[in-house]
């Protein structure tokens, strides 16, 4: 393995909405683009719309915003002109009210050139993605996971922890956009367990998340990056269950 040190991955939580919740509105049809890609995701909590696309170079800001808009102009047959977005009470991108269109789950990850958005009713959604070609450096890895999530990751094959830890990290980075928690508070009060299959085993100082469920979607051409969606079905938002850990847990829980 080589000693160079990895590039630092990103919680991306830029979700191309404003900045401080004012209503925001394409003016021109941005898409179509000859590597937009979607498919519909169906699991045990309902069903999700994701697209996705690369861009060279990477994306300005705006990207994401404009890939929701595309989606939901695609699925609920509209044009792309006057779908506006804002952010709801907890900092996750929502459609402006009086738009008639259904309450709707939003949620957008990029990395690299790659952004990812989903779309869905019902339940609270978020997506992550990771793409890194080596394992972060013990430092890095140190800030970035809780020291259950290293001790897991170290029980991997040597040849796995590079994707092994690329699925902790995005499947924190979709936790953390489906409830609207600040990346910050991700690397600490976010604890994902990757056997029997990745999943949610704390969230703050609830040992027990209830509702959850993670679901790896192999999409295609995403050139081996890992994508992940988070789903909270039919639970209220867990703020009041998830206060969070003093920052000097970090280390030890």
């Amino acid at each position: 393995m080589s000693n160079r040190t990895a590039p630092r991955p990103a919680l991306d939580s830029r979700d191309d909405t404003s900045p401080h919740g004012s209503p925001m509105t394409d003016s021109v049809d941005p898409f179509p683009s000859p590597g937009l890609m979607h498919q519909q995701v169906a699991c045990s909590a309902g069903r999700i719309a994701v697209w996705w696309c690369h861009d060279s170079p990477a994306p300005d800001v705006g990207r994401g915003r404009a890939l929701l808009s595309h989606a939901i102009a695609h699925d609920y047959e509209r044009s792309t002109h006057g779908i506006v977005f804002t952010r709801d009470a907890w900092g996750r991108p929502a459609l402006a009210p009086g738009q008639g269109l259904p309450p709707l789950s939003l949620s957008v990850s990029r990395r690299g050139t790659l952004t990812v958005a989903a779309v869905a009713e019902g339940i609270d959604i978020g997506i992550g993605a990771e793409h890194l070609t080596e394992l972060p450096a013990p430092p890095l890895l140190r800030y970035a996971l809780t020291a259950k999530e290293r001790a897991g990751l170290s029980e991997e094959p040597e040849a796995q922890q590079n994707d092994s830890f690329c699925t902790l990290w995005a499947a924190k980075e979709a936790v953390a956009h489906a409830i609207g928690w600040p990346r910050l508070r991700a690397l600490i009060d976010i604890d994902i367990l990757l056997h029997p299959r990745p999943h949610l085993a704390r969230l703050g100082k609830d040992r027990s998340p209830q509702g959850w469920e993670i679901v790896p979607l192999p999409l295609p051409s995403t050139r081996a990056a890992v994508v992940l969606a988070a789903l909270l079905r039919n639970t209220p938002h867990p703020a009041a269950r998830s206060a969070p850990h003093d920052e000097a847990s970090h280390e030890t829980s």
